[in-house]
């Protein structure tokens, strides 16, 4: 099933089991992946799984554990959930067997139900056994079952320690209210009160008024519930001098050490070389117990003088002048902690309005790519109309041509035939016909000399008369002075006649139909010498000349194809009907030894469209793709086709030109991510639970998140609510 259709619910390691529960329940789709990290709380507990597991019963939700903690595999599935390692791994079957588990085990719970009630109906002192949960399989054999008493326990615990919690806070700001309390009405009481210090010496601290003695009794009273322990006193001699420490200072009233203090000369002395008009705080009070106020406040400058001139007007007094500058800068002091916490509340305010305000996350993915070889067969034809990619691919086409009267090439050749030439020897012979029937002779019908076999032609054709019979006797008739011509030039040809030269005549029998007799000499005939264009020399030429025009011709005929079209070479028909011409032709004499050779050609092929055809390629590679996502795959990138085999096919009309291409090639294979899903499904995470998304995605390779701006903690940093402000880029 489809990751989408679920909901992802991200628990951070440190999440309680209440709080896991309160966000199963509020999930809005009924199907939940509960992505859990290593060494989580959740998975460290039966019962807290087991509580989990129980509450999902009672709900129509479905729910799978995704993690990789084997402790937490183990007690999951033990409590009767589906655990997977990877998100990836979720299919139908694991939902159905989540579904099946649910089941079971409520089936089982209400069998336990029924006979509880029937054992409680019956009064039965014995209760019935009750059928245990089914055995998850798979899971090993050590036990990891919950009694409901358990059950209940661990959530009283769990209340018990929330209202622990709640209650010790309550106290605490009780207490701290109270002390503030307390100090407020001290600091009213110095205001009213003008102790005046003589020069001569210290008034005694410990010197207490009725009125006064009232006053901290009932204070004291008010804050006893809220005191805090006090550490116990500690007395240290070092070289006769006594150094205490801890306790509380009330308990040295009226003591020896407490006499001591008073009435030690060098205090005294002390007082009147700093000519100090100190006003003592009572000791009774807890909250300035053991503050010195001898110390000016400084008055140069800071945050501090700053902030006076601001709410106070400034006296220049000296500490010692009057009574009241202890009031007053004390008063000063509060102003500025007022001032000061302001500024704290504005600066966390402005910093939370830029941490999770205006914040944004620049999400960096790479995905992983899956290189893939495919070989496919595509139909090119000029009647196809619409390219089609799906079995069989079929793509439109278009014929280009470049006729031969367009295209030609002329080159000059060596001749280095041997020509001859001269004249034909001539005679006349007497033919005799034996047949007794007329018989015509055409011209250059040959004529061989018996003796020579050399080969004559009879000029003009002739006629014979049949031959004549007479008493059983055959008498044969004949024609005289027929003229004859030697078949080539060549004083071989002549023929000196001393008694008589028979000649045989094709395709009669000499002996019983024609024969032919020679009574004159055959003369004139001559012979003579020259350089010639040969046939070797026409067709070496012609040969080295082809190759280059049908190159030349290639490239006007791709020079011709429109924009976007790629001529398939393999389509292309050479047209070399057209006769080659040499000057002088062949057999005549060559002048100077060279001649002239003019040869035209003819091209035409089939050509498709660029984009047609790497859209072919792109869908075979993403049907031999290898995937086990329901994303739709994207080829990232595409090596230049390559075309393996063509064969023509034969149509009844000249007009459908067709072909059947065997295409192969290579390519880059990614998984196409849907941006918006993934902002919708870790928007609101925390950057932490964002990386565990990423990391669960088998087709992410790498990523990286940027969260802005940089100076919020880590543990503060969450994903925006506002997709707007998630920007994901991959690469």
């Amino acid at each position: 099933m489809s990751i989408s259709s679920s909901e992802k619910v991200f628990v951070d390691p440190k999440d309680e089991i209440t709080f896991v529960v309160e966000r199963l329940l509020k999930a809005e789709k009924d199907r939940i992946i509960l992505v859990v990290p290593q060494n989580s709380l959740l998975l460290s507990s039966i019962v807290s799984i087991d509580i989990l597991f129980r509450k999902l019963l009672k709900t129509k939700k479905l729910a799978v554990i995704v993690t990789e903690d084997e402790y937490g595999k183990t007690i999951a599935a033990k409590a009767g959930f589906v655990v997977v390692d990877k998100v990836s791994q979720i299919t139908s079957e694991q939902w159905n067997l989540s579904y099946s588990k649910k089941l079971d085990v409520t089936e089982v719970l209400e069998k336990r139900k029924q006979a509880l009630l029937e054992n409680i109906g019956n009064n039965k002192s014995v209760k019935e056994e009750v059928e245990e949960l089914p055995e998850v399989p798979g899971t090993p054999d050590e036990d990891f079952s919950v009694t409901e008493e358990e059950l209940d326990q661990k959530a009283e615990e769990i209340n018990e320690e929330m209202q622990d919690e709640a209650m010790e806070e309550e106290a605490e700001e009780q207490y701290e209210d109270a002390v503030e309390e307390s100090i407020e009405s001290e600091a009213e009481e110095l205001s009213e009160e003008k102790a005046l210090v003589g020069l001569s010496g210290l008034v005694n601290p410990l010197e207490k008024t009725e009125a006064q003695s009232d006053e901290e009794a009932e204070l004291e009273s008010s804050l006893k519930k809220y005191e805090k322990p006090r550490r116990e006193a500690k007395v240290v001699d070092l070289g006769g001098i006594k150094l205490i420490s801890g306790g509380d200072i009330k308990s040295f009233i009226d003591s020896e050490e407490d006499d001591k203090m008073a009435d030690v000369k060098p205090l005294n002395d002390m007082a009147d070389d700093f000519n100090v008009n100190r006003k003592i705080k009572r000791v009774g009070s807890s909250s300035f117990t053991g503050k010195d106020f001898t110390r000016q406040v400084s008055t140069k400058g800071g945050l501090t003088s700053l902030l006076s001139k601001l709410s106070l007007k400034r006296r220049n007094s000296d500490f010692r002048d009057e009574t009241t500058d202890f009031i007053k800068k004390k008063n000063r002091r509060k102003i500025l902690l007022v001032t000061f916490i302001v500024f704290l509340l504005l600066f966390a305010s402005g910093g939370y309005l830029l941490a999770f305000q205006f914040s944004s996350v620049d999400v960096n993915i790479k995905i992983r790519s899956q290189d893939v070889s495919t070989s496919a067969a595509v139909l090119i034809g000029t009647t196809v109309e619409e390219a089609s990619f799906e079995d069989p691919i079929e793509l439109p086409a278009k014929q280009f041509e470049i006729k031969s009267e367009n295209l030609s090439m002329s080159k000059t050749g060596t001749a280095d035939g041997a020509g001859k030439r001269g004249n034909k020897a001539k005679g006349v012979v007497t033919i005799y016909n034996l047949e007794t029937q007329g018989i015509t002779l055409p011209a250059k019908t040959k004529f061989t000399n018996v003796t020579n076999n050399k080969v004559y032609l009879l000029v003009s054709a002739v006629t014979l008369d049949p031959a004549t019979v007479a008493s059983n006797i055959k008498t044969p008739s004949s024609k005289d002075n027929i003229a004859l011509e030697a078949e080539t030039f060549g004083s071989d040809f002549n023929i000196v006649v001393s008694d008589k030269t028979r000649f045989s005549i094709e395709g009669y029998s000499q002996e019983e139909e024609l024969s032919a007799t020679a009574f004159q000499s055959f003369e004139g005939g001559t012979s003579e010498d020259f350089v010639s264009v040969s046939e070797e020399n026409f067709k070496a030429l012609k040969d080295t000349m082809l190759p280059e025009l049908k190159k030349q011709g290639l490239d006007r005929l791709k020079n011709s194809l429109e924009a976007g079209y790629m001529l398939i070479e393999q389509t292309v028909i050479y047209d070399e009907s057209q006769e080659a011409e040499a000057l002088p032709k062949v057999g005549e004499e060559a002048i100077d030894n060279t001649f002239n050779l003019t040869i035209q050609l003819g091209i035409k092929g089939l050509a498709v469209k660029t984009e047609d055809l790497t859209e072919a390629i792109k869908a075979v590679l993403k049907e031999n793709a290898e995937t086990d996502t329901d994303n739709e795959l994207e080829v990232a990138e595409v090596k230049e086709p390559q075309i393996d085999n063509v064969e023509k096919i034969e149509t009844d009309s000249e007009d459908n030109v067709s072909y059947r291409l065997t295409v192969s090639s290579k390519g880059s294979v990614t998984t196409q991510i849907t941006q918006d899903q993934m902002k919708k499904d870790i928007s609101g995470l925390s950057v932490s639970q964002a990386n565990d998304y990423f990391r669960l995605i088998d087709y992410i390779e790498e990523y990286r998140i940027d969260f802005s701006p940089g100076f919020v903690p880590e543990s503060l940093r969450r994903v925006p609510a506002e997709i707007s402000r998630i920007n994901i880029r991959t690469r």
